[in-house]
């Protein structure tokens, strides 16, 4: 949900960011642009997860490629999950930042 605030809160620091010490604005932006990925890298991940439901539901043929599709989406749910994990630790480690603009 909040991609698009975050994409244009990024920019915005590039744009401006210049006017501030370069060494705490990347320490200060790093966890961030690591929350943007990771919504990047989410999005591939569910785009990918959605095609193999729809691969699932599809094709009942043969049960060897139901076993294959079946460790696919697990492992693709494994990956978001531990995604998720990680982006929270970014944004938590992101909010007790000082901002760089307030020294």
């Amino acid at each position: 949900e909040q991609h698009q605030e975050l994409r244009r809160s990024l920019l915005t620091g590039f744009w401006f960011g210049g006017l501030f010490d370069g060494d705490a604005r990347e320490e200060f932006r790093k966890p961030w642009f690591d929350l943007k990925q990771g919504i990047d890298e989410l999005e591939t991940l569910s785009f990918l997860k959605q095609q193999i439901n729809l691969l699932n539901t599809e094709s009942s043929d043969v049960e060897s490629d139901d076993d294959q599709a079946e460790k696919l989406a697990a492992w693709v749910s494994s990956k978001i999950d531990t995604l998720l994990a990680a982006m929270e630790q970014s944004r938590q480690f992101g909010l007790k930042l000082q901002p760089y603009w307030r020294f």
